[in-house]
C-alpha cells in the first residue's frame, strides 16, 4: 500500500489548531523553533484572530503541518511506502517533510517568502470558482479589462483564479449572476501562481540559493507538472518555479491513482480538510483521512491498528 502525504495551503488555518495537540510534545518543539525564525510567538497567534492575517497565516500553517508530520512519522511506519505532495504553500511544506530542506531553514525562508509578498502585493487577489467548465471560466476572464488568469486546477468544476484586485472583484460579481455557480475570494495577500509574481520570484530565488538543500531518496509530486521528481536539484527548480507557475492538483490526484492501480491512502497532514474533501470530489472511491482533530486522529489510529502499521 502506497501512502500519499498531502500538505495543505493557506485557507486551511482555523484559530487554536496548536491547543488541539499541545499534548503531543514534539508538537510544541516544532513551535518553539518555528517562532524562533519567525521572532514572533506563533503558539499564541495561534489562538488569536492573527491567524487569518496572510502574512502569519504561511507560517502558522507550515508549523503545524510539520509538527502534525513530526507526530504521525514518530507513530506510524509511513517513511518507507509514501510520497509527499503539497496544495500550493503546501508544496514547500512538503519538500521539507521528505527531507529535502532543514526545518530550521524552511522556516526562516517562510518568513522570508511571507515578508516579501507582503511588502510587494502587487495589488492581486485570488478567487475560487466552482460548478463551472474551464472554457466557461477561461471566457469570461476574458471579457473583463486587466489580467486574470485561471492558475489552480482543483476538480473538473472547481478553478482558482488568480489577477489584479479589480478585475478580481469584477469577476466575483459577474460569477453572481450565473445559476448553480459560487466563488469565494480567498484570504491571501497577492496573487499568487502567475506572472504578476515575477519581481518577487527573483527577490526569492535569492533565498532559495542560500537553502542547503539535502540529500533524499523521497518522491513528490510536482504541482507544476503533476509527475514524480526525485533528488534535491530537482526539487530546488520546483521551488524556484512555484510562486510563478500553476497548479496541476486535479491532473496529479488522478495520475498517482492510476500510477498505483488505486492501492494508495491519501493522508492530508496539517490543518484543515480541504484536501481531503476535493480529494473525496475527484475519486469518491479513494481513501482518505485528515488530521484536523484528535478524533481525525483516532479514526487514523484505527486503520493503521487493523493493518498493522502502529510504530508503538
Amino acid at each position: 500500500m502506497k501512502y500519499i502525504l498531502m500538505f495543505p495551503g493557506q485557507g486551511s488555518q482555523r484559530k487554536r489548531m496548536f491547543d488541539d495537540f499541545r499534548v503531543f510534545p514534539d508538537f510544541e518543539k516544532i513551535y518553539v523553533e518555528s517562532s524562533r525564525a519567525a521572532k514572533k510567538d506563533l503558539m499564541h497567534l495561534s489562538r488569536t484572530n492573527s491567524v487569518f492575517d496572510p502574512q502569519i497565516a504561511q507560517q502558522e500553517i507550515l508549523t503545524q503541518s510539520l509538527a502534525m508530520f513530526n507526530y504521525l512519522t514518530t507513530t506510524y511506519n509511513l517513511k518507507e511506502n509514501c510520497e509527499f505532495m503539497g496544495h500550493s504553500l503546501g508544496e514547500i511544506s512538503a519538500m521539507a517533510a521528505s527531507g529535502y530542506i532543514r526545518f530550521d531553514q524552511i522556516f526562516t525562508f517562510i518568513t522570508q517568502r511571507a515578508a516579501i509578498l507582503s511588502k510587494n502585493n502587487m495589488n492581486g487577489g485570488m478567487l475560487v470558482v466552482s460548478g463551472i467548465s474551464e472554457r466557461a471560466l477561461f471566457n469570461m476572464c476574458s471579457n473583463i479589462p486587466g489580467y486574470l488568469e485561471i492558475v489552480i486546477r482543483n476538480s473538473e468544476t472547481q478553478f482558482v483564479v488568480s489577477g489584479q484586485a479589480d478585475s478580481i472583484r469584477i469577476l466575483k460579481k459577474n460569477v453572481r449572476e450565473l445559476k448553480r455557480v459560487k466563488s469565494k475570494i480567498l484570504p491571501v495577500s497577492t496573487a499568487f501562481h502567475c506572472h504578476l509574481q515575477d519581481k518577487n520570484n527573483e527577490i526569492l530565488e535569492e533565498k532559495i540559493n542560500a537553502i542547503s538543500f539535502q540529500n533524499s531518496e523521497a518522491t513528490l509530486i510536482s504541482n507544476i507538472h503533476a509527475s514524480e521528481i526525485i533528488g534535491k536539484q530537482a526539487i530546488k527548480q520546483e521551488l524556484i518555479q512555484q510562486l510563478v507557475s500553476k497548479v496541476n492538483w486535479y491532473q496529479s490526484i488522478k495520475k498517482i491513482y492510476a500510477k498505483e492501480n488505486r492501492a494508495v491512502v491519501f493522508i492530508e497532514v496539517g490543518p484543515g480538510n480541504v484536501l481531503s474533501k476535493l480529494l473525496k470530489d475527484i475519486l469518491p472511491e479513494a481513501t482518505v483521512f485528515s488530521t484536523n482533530s484528535i478524533n481525525d486522529l483516532k479514526k487514523l489510529e484505527q486503520y493503521f491498528i487493523n493493518h498493522n502499521k502502529l510504530e508503538v
